[in-house]
């Protein structure tokens, strides 16, 4: 065999991590839950802000619902690889955390440590992240007690909204409680 140039690496990488999840999923390993959230992990890692990307939108959101999973089929997730291989390239910027702690030195000699968190994210990205939720709150009030409660402007107790994370981050894989 000869040596050959990958063109796209990162769609070469979803065809091999589609195909360890429908194999996982053929076997009923365990696996298949650290593979998922391996998928859902790339996917929210793509640059939203590109035409391409925000054209598979729809596809992308499907996948990140724990429906999309409950009900998936090798055929499905099939359909999905074609229809995302392409857009794989488009990841945002990796960014890299600074080496050290920053210190300073004040005029009396003592020396201050102070480790500065920085966010980093356009405002794009997280105005698509809010209307997300929204669209996902909205949905579930129906259904959610503890939603309707807050939505009334009626007291909540801890449990309560213990209780309303928890199903919010099981039904939605891909939201982040610390977001």
């Amino acid at each position: 065999m000869g040596n050959r140039t990958l063109k796209d690496k990162d769609a070469s990488m979803l065809d091999r991590l589609t195909s360890q999840i429908q194999t996982a999923h053929i076997s009923g390993s365990s696996d298949i839950e650290n593979l998922k959230a391996d998928y859902i992990s790339r996917l929210q890692n793509l640059a939203i802000t590109i035409t391409d990307v925000r054209k598979q939108g729809d596809e992308i959101a499907r996948v990140q619902t724990q429906k999309y999973w409950d009900e998936v089929s090798l055929e499905q997730l099939e359909q999905t690889r074609t229809k995302l291989r392409g857009i794989m390239k488009f990841k945002k910027k990796e960014v890299t955390p600074y080496d050290a702690i920053q210190t300073t030195k004040a005029e009396d000699g003592e020396v201050r440590e102070t480790d500065r968190v920085v966010v980093i994210g356009d405002e794009t990205e997280a105005m698509v992240y809010r209307k997300r939720l929204k669209d996902i709150l909205e949905k579930m009030l129906s259904d959610n007690p503890v939603l309707q409660k807050i939505h009334n402007n009626e007291a909540v107790t801890e449990d309560e909204l213990k209780s309303l994370t928890s199903s919010i981050l099981t039904q939605h894989p891909g939201v982040d409680a610390n977001a």
